[in-house]
């Protein structure tokens, strides 16, 4: 009998709960897990593949500056930041920086991007991907020798 009227007060606390949140103190809302809020850019932004790193590098050597300066506005700027992590980041401008075609066409492009107002002295041309239309930038803070990425 003891064990009956446990199992009907806590059917009744739980549908009292139900019922009236707000008398035991918890929200429905409260009770349930909430997914952790994500910048909308954050929520879109894949993390790039190992291997895609290197393409970034190859495609930077490989573009024709005058080309991108025909169709720069057709080339979208894409902040490398979000999609990499420090290491990848890091990876990342050690070969450009390695690559003598790769620095050249950075610095080109980077002056071009600078000169149409699309890049902020503060930003440097880090990688690109010519299938896509793509120019991954990247803070010049987040690269600087003392900051422990390169």
């Amino acid at each position: 009998m003891r064990r009956n009227l446990q199992r009907m007060t806590l059917g009744w606390v739980a549908a009292l709960g139900l019922a009236l949140p707000g008398v035991l103190g918890v929200t429905r809302a409260e009770a349930q897990p909430r997914p952790t809020a994500r910048p909308r850019s954050a929520a879109r932004a894949r993390p790039l593949p190992q291997q895609t790193v290197r393409s970034l590098v190859t495609d930077m050597a490989e573009m024709d500056p005058q080309e991108v300066k025909l169709d720069l506005d057709r080339y979208r700027v894409v902040q490398a930041a979000e999609l990499m992590d420090t290491t990848q980041l890091g990876r990342l401008v050690d070969l450009v920086d390695d690559n003598s075609t790769a620095r050249r066409n950075q610095n080109l492009v980077t002056t071009l991007l600078r000169q149409s107002k699309r890049l902020s002295s503060g930003q440097t041309v880090v990688g690109a991907d010519l299938r896509r239309r793509q120019l991954f930038v990247v803070d010049n803070r987040l690269i600087a020798p003392n900051n422990g990425i390169q």
